[in-house]
């Protein structure tokens, strides 16, 4: 009850603040009914004509304009990376952790890391052609290479180094991160079919670098799954895609070609645009998640919330609770749970830098999250810049670097397995072509 309290006050209160106008005033994305994360810098989405290095390529050879013409975008990025552990920064523990929330880099520390290269073949699926009575299809494949690559990867898809399998393999690995089709039918204001593997519906974070407003992610979006594989329909409930209901069912938690148990999960979402400048999204999961176990199930109610403030100022918010009824885990009870609220800011100084922070504070019911065994309070506070050095540069407009300090803490010894808190310092850069 006292989550359900918190869900509530926290929806009302961002209604409460009013509204203006979004920085982007098109409807939430045929991607799942999916926006863009409201902290992910405007270079993440890949500007218009020939202006990147791979547009500037295509054109070369005469395919940008046939591609866009069909609706065809091909767009990729890299990112790297280095992180360092001012509390241990002795590499004393595992080459790499199955989580990259407390201690985010594992043995990684004070190296140089290739965190994603990425590359993405995509078609949405024309929602005004559905409204006109026409039936149209789209598709994404994405494919990734690098260090991050172990964190998501799913079960049964490029097995070269699973969870399983432990923590020994390649440094970078290759991962086919999205792979699904989807057809528009003209029923109403349009529906959207997708079947495949994609980017999980579930948090505020995401997978691709990006998309996101750090290097680090919170310690809440790496409890999510990273991805899930399924079958979806989204609906668009008004014309202009304000409200779109999402549901359908996936195989569970990073798991794709093959399954950890044979039960299918639940999967839902409402996105609500109040306003061109407030959305708000509700997510629902729910299913069997241990393996080989269909019989208890894991539930996980996320809310996220995006609100602009002025042109310059950005805030968000996710709130999420899991409730579980079962885990193989030595030392747990029968039922937990967790919960979890991050709160996001932007400030855009000039086209140049603008500074982030997120602040993030769980409740974890039986050590769910790490292990403990015991109840504890955790903490964590992040900032940092985003820094465009070269906006007005053709090709390399792109380019951001992402220096930021992490401070976590807890009322429990959880990190190193010593100490009540843990201080990182951080830098990654990414370009997009």
């Amino acid at each position: 009850m006292k989550v359900r309290i918190v869900l509530a006050c926290l929806a009302v209160a961002m209604l409460a603040m009013g509204s203006r106008v979004w920085a982007d005033d098109e409807g939430p994305t045929t991607k799942n009914s999916r926006v863009q994360p409201l902290m992910a810098d405007s270079a993440a989405v890949t500007p218009a004509g020939p202006t990147t290095l791979l547009d500037a390529g295509l054109d070369k050879v005469g395919l940008y304009k046939p591609m866009n013409d069909l609706g065809i975008n091909i767009t990729g990025f890299v990112d790297v990376g280095y992180g360092y552990d001012t509390t241990v920064p002795a590499n004393n523990g595992p080459r790499r952790f199955q989580t990259n929330g407390i201690s985010p880099w594992g043995g990684y520390k004070g190296q140089v890391l290739l965190d994603q290269v990425a590359l993405t073949i995509s078609k949405n699926v024309d929602v005004a052609k559905l409204q006109k009575g026409n039936i149209d299809w789209g598709f994404t494949a994405e494919g990734v290479y690098g260090r991050d690559t172990f964190y998501f990867h799913s079960n049964g898809l490029l097995d070269n180094n699973t969870f399983g399998k432990g923590n020994d393999g390649p440094d970078n690995e290759l991962d086919l991160e999205q792979a699904n089709l989807s057809i528009g039918i003209p029923l109403g204001n349009g529906l959207i079919i997708e079947a495949g593997k994609f980017d999980t519906l579930i948090g505020y974070e995401t997978i691709d670098a990006p998309k996101n407003p750090f290097y680090t992610h919170s310690d809440v979006a790496t409890r999510e799954p990273g991805t899930q594989t399924g079958i979806l329909a989204s609906y668009y409930v008004t014309a202009d895609g304000s409200l779109i209901v999402t549901a359908g069912a996936t195989r569970g938690f990073n798991q794709s070609t093959l399954d950890n148990n044979s039960s299918p999960d639940f999967l839902g979402e409402v996105t609500w645009k109040v306003d061109p400048k407030l959305t708000i999204s509700l997510i629902e999961s729910t299913g069997p998640q241990y393996a080989k176990d269909e019989s208890n199930y894991t539930t996980l109610s996320d809310l996220v919330v995006r609100y602009q403030l002025s042109d310059q100022l950005q805030i968000g918010a996710e709130a999420a609770y899991v409730y579980l009824t079962h885990s193989p885990k030595a030392g747990f009870v029968h039922t937990a749970d967790s919960f979890g609220f991050v709160g996001y800011a932007k400030y855009q100084f000039c086209k140049y830098a603008a500074f982030q922070a997120r602040a993030e504070w769980t409740e974890d019911d039986h050590g769910y999250l790490v292990g403990t065994g015991s109840t504890f309070d955790y903490s964590e506070v992040t900032v940092g810049l985003s820094i465009t050095p070269l906006p007005d540069t053709q090709y390399f407009s792109t380019l951001t670097i992402r220096p930021e300090i992490r401070c976590d803490w807890s009322d429990h010894k959880i990190f190193d397995g010593a100490k009540f808190s843990e201080l990182n310092a951080a830098i990654d850069a990414y370009l997009t072509f």
